[in-house]
């Protein structure tokens, strides 16, 4: 008896994981679609991370709490194109992300108005985060939390242990 309510219950939190992971590439699938930005997985960017420049599109407390190293943090809310184009190159591709692709995808439609070569990074940094890939603190320390934005958009961080606001 007891070894059948064990296979239960773990059928079920692996099959609610599961669940939630389907979900979550749906989602991504539908942002992705909206934004008609060009995309680069997760993997794709760790493999080249040196081949681009980075921007993170989350407001400074988010960024603060953690973010892809060498990152550079141009919020969302006071986003400045000009101030940020200062900073640019035109001969280095660019990868932009936010919690999930949302505000980064809006962003990158404006940089590429503007000329630049530039891909938002699929399902953001809490796809980044899922895979275990590495995140850092201001101070370039690993940091093994990430800002969940809201309540409602924490929920696509697998382990809910390692969000804060």
């Amino acid at each position: 008896m007891i070894k059948k309510i064990t296979t239960l219950l773990l059928t079920l939190v692996l099959s609610d994981v599961v669940f939630s992971e389907r979900d979550f590439a749906k989602l991504i699938q539908q942002i992705n679609k909206k934004n008609a930005i060009q995309v680069i997985s997760t993997t794709q960017l760790n493999k080249n991370l040196n081949n681009y420049t980075l921007l993170d599109a989350r407001e400074p407390k988010e960024y603060k709490v953690s973010h892809i190293k060498s990152a550079l943090n141009v919020g969302y809310k006071n986003f400045d194109l000009d101030k940020t184009i200062k900073k640019l190159t035109k001969d280095r591709p660019i990868v932009i992300y936010c919690s999930l692709g949302v505000r980064s995808g809006k962003i990158a439609k404006k940089l590429r108005a503007k000329g630049y070569e530039v891909y938002n990074l699929s399902g953001g940094i809490f796809a980044w985060f899922n895979q275990g890939m590495p995140v850092v603190k201001n101070d370039g320390t690993p940091s093994k939390m990430v800002h969940g934005y809201n309540k409602s958009w924490s929920k696509w961080v697998l382990d809910k242990t390692k969000v804060t606001y």
